[in-house]
């Protein structure tokens, strides 16, 4: 087999590399980076807003077990 000739080479090389530089609409990488960005952030979010709504509870271990017991054993 005969190597190429440099003009053949060369014409090669610039439809490979425009090839390469043309804007792809869809890619699925890009696309699951973008949707791990976005799932990150949510949880970011709802972890702040459940963090937020915590209300601090009786530091008296009693007063829980009471608590626990009225409303498992009273109609």
């Amino acid at each position: 087999m005969a190597p190429l000739s440099t003009a053949i080479e060369t014409r090669l090389l610039a439809h490979w590399r425009t090839l390469q530089s043309e804007l792809r609409w869809f890619e699925l990488l890009p696309l699951l980076r973008r949707g791990l960005a976005v799932a990150c952030g949510t949880g970011i979010v709802v972890a702040g807003i459940s963090f937020s709504q915590i209300k601090p509870s009786t530091p008296d271990a009693w007063a829980m077990a009471r608590r626990v017991t009225n409303a498992t054993y009273l109609p």
